[in-house]
């Protein structure tokens, strides 16, 4: 039983990385669909101040978004890791990241019924499924977080009575 408490903890350590990195990818992601696009915030300026301002909220709003993401995933790697080491025993972080998977799966299934109707063009298309592909990958990785950090603390209760 003792090995198997050493793997799961490896394990969460492990998983607690991927989930940072799964942050730091879906950050990455959006600031180039931004830059990529072919709206921004300039163009919206030459159609007119209220574009511009309409522009401009939406840029902030979605970079608030895209903190507090970060921020969530960064806190709830950084606890996994920090467990799994054998440094930390809060559950605030599997709350959180129950809460995250719950709200990822919603929207990917969202995601998935408003594009299965739609035609796209082959490269559109073929950019939306790997980011799905590599979106439900973190997804299936704060699942494995939940499930091991779960099973860790079922085993420790185990050795200790």
């Amino acid at each position: 039983m003792d090995i198997e408490l050493r793997r799961r903890r490896i394990n969460l350590s492990t998983l607690g990385t991927g989930v940072v990195a799964f942050g730091v990818w879906n950050v990455l992601k959006t600031i180039l669909y931004i830059f990529a696009s072919s709206v921004s915030f300039y163009d919206a300026k030459d159609a007119g101040e209220d574009a511009a301002v309409v522009s401009l909220i939406f840029h902030v709003l979605l970079g608030l978004f895209l903190a507090l993401d970060f921020s969530l995933r960064l806190y709830i790697g950084l606890s996994a890791r920090a467990e799994g080491k054998g440094r930390r025993k809060g559950s605030g972080y599997i709350v959180a990241a129950a809460i995250l998977f719950t709200m990822s799966a919603a929207s990917y299934i969202i995601a998935w019924a408003t594009n299965s109707s739609t035609r796209m063009e082959n490269q559109a298309a073929l950019d939306y499924y790997v980011s799905l592909f590599v979106d439900i990958t973190a997804m299936v990785t704060l699942g494995d977080l939940l499930y091991t950090a779960l099973r860790a603390r079922k085993l420790e209760k185990q050795m200790e009575g």
